[in-house]
């Protein structure tokens, strides 16, 4: 049987599991859903991509190909989400993770990379802390190899019911994805690309890149008493929002880079580069709105 781990804090309940990707299961808040719950056999199976959210070490969102050059070295990664032409979201949600550590209201969990599929050593911790009204959550990498690497960190979340969902915020600017999830030009501020909440979430169809959010992203459901807000924090790149047409959720991805920037311009951002030894991190908290 796959282990959970349950944590709790006031009305607030976590559940994770750390052998199918150290992924969420289950976010709840008296009972109301926040994020998808995974479902028994999504469980059983092991299946991170059917979980309410999981991690992604050591790069976020897509590498086109899965090919890149690192100081004069060209790495050629797995394709590792059939068909998809890319390397998609890391290697952490792929594994197992161990646990740390564990009360009732916080948990932290580790993962450490032997350097297969991703040429580099490191090691990556993800701490989850419940406080009566909210969830910290925080995804670290140290590089522990002997050389430097690229390193980026993400989460995906998929959040409960599109058709309900409401999502408040203002962003500066958007980076149009092609077919492929993959970035081809910035778009800067659009009026129609800023919500408001007028809409819920199924009314938009979306996969691009968000960034420069100036507010907090409040997030509402018609006729529920629970709501969450998103805090804008450190480390942050910007936000992959993801609402596929007549799905069952959508997705609010914090970044710590743009997807395969790797393979761009570095005027338009890049991963950061740890040496042996450095350590870089990304945090994001989830606040409970009552209505």
């Amino acid at each position: 049987m796959t282990q959970i781990e349950f944590l709790q804090s006031g009305d607030i309940r976590l559940e994770v599991c750390p052998a199918a990707g150290g992924s969420i299961t289950r976010f709840s808040i008296e009972g109301q859903d926040i994020l998808r719950t995974a479902s028994e056999e999504a469980i059983k199976n092991r299946d991170p991509g059917l979980m309410a959210a999981f991690p992604m070490v050591p790069y976020c969102n897509r590498i086109a190909h899965g090919l890149f050059w690192f100081e004069g070295r060209q790495i050629q990664l797995k394709k590792n989400f059939e068909p998809e032409l890319c390397s998609i979201h890391g290697l952490g949600w792929e594994r197992a993770w161990s646990i740390e550590h564990k009360n009732m209201a916080s948990l932290k969990l580790s993962y450490d990379h032997g350097g297969h599929d991703w040429p580099w050593k490191f090691y990556s911790e993800q701490y989850f802390r419940l406080e009566p009204d909210r969830l910290n959550y925080e995804l670290s990498i140290s590089n522990t190899d002997s050389s430097a690497m690229p390193a980026g960190l993400g989460l995906h979340p998929f959040f409960s019911d599109q058709r309900l969902a409401r999502m408040s915020c203002l962003f500066q600017g958007r980076w149009q994805c092609s077919s492929e999830g993959l970035p081809i030009h910035f778009v800067g501020r659009v009026e129609s690309d800023q919500f408001d909440g007028s809409k819920t979430m199924s009314q938009y169809d979306l996969d691009h890149v968000y960034t420069a959010l100036n507010s907090d992203l409040c997030l509402k459901w018609d006729n529920q008493k629970y709501g969450v807000s998103l805090l804008k924090s450190e480390g942050t790149f910007g936000y992959v929002v993801y609402s596929p047409p007549k799905g069952d959720f959508f997705c609010i991805e914090p970044i710590s880079h743009l997807p395969n920037v790797i393979n761009m311009e570095e005027r338009v951002g890049k991963m950061q580069v740890l040496e042996p030894g450095d350590s870089m991190s990304i945090c994001q908290t989830f606040i409970v709105l009552k209505e």
